[in-house]
């Protein structure tokens, strides 16, 4: 695939992968853009222990996904 736009595509397929996992963090299912869900997990690779750690001290992260 080539071509003036396939570097976005293959982004969004690959950050499609990551917002399986997103869901999979927060045990519910998302309907964020796909873009933030990589960034989210891109952070959350770089820095492992940041997500357990989170969770130690919070029940629940609520935020509104069209102003996020």
């Amino acid at each position: 695939m080539g071509g003036p736009y396939a570097s976005i595509v293959q982004a969004l397929v690959d950050d499609r992968a990551k917002l399986t996992r997103l869901s999979v963090l927060v045990d519910e299912e998302l309907d964020i853009p796909l873009p933030q869900a990589g960034a989210v997990m891109c952070f959350v690779d770089a820095y492992p222990q940041f997500w357990p750690n989170l969770k130690l001290g919070m029940r629940e992260i609520r935020f509104c996904s069209t102003t996020a």
